[in-house]
């Protein structure tokens, strides 16, 4: 069965990545330690931008070198960050619940760079 209408079908979902959030410890001295907690483990489809797209995504927005799709999560926010095959992503701006049907979430995100 052919997949034409939604940003990736189930199959198209071949790429395991995890989702981290940034969160601030008590190092028991007074002062804090930032550490990063496992908020999502899944799979996703991984398409690399090309330059072209990127050169246009970075003239109306921040940058990108990866799309990835997953399924709907309510809990993403723009300051997570995605590993995928041991390399971090930070996430560039909101990222897209397609249709407003929380079914499938598009997220540009770009590697080396500081948030």
């Amino acid at each position: 069965m052919a997949c034409s209408k939604p940003p990736a079908c189930s199959g198209s979902l071949r790429h395991a990545i995890t989702i981290k959030r940034q969160e601030y410890a008590d190092d028991g001295a007074g002062g804090s330690v930032q550490t990063w907690r496992t908020i999502y483990r899944g799979r996703a489809k991984v398409e690399q931008l090309s330059s072209g797209e990127q050169y246009n995504r970075q003239r109306i927005t921040s940058p990108a070198t990866h799309k990835f799709v997953m399924r709907y999560s309510a809990d993403l926010r723009p300051d997570d960050q995605i590993v995928f095959n041991g390399v971090e992503y930070n996430i560039s701006g909101q990222p897209d619940n397609w249709q407003y049907k929380n079914l499938w979430l598009t997220i540009m995100a770009a590697s080396g760079v500081v948030q």
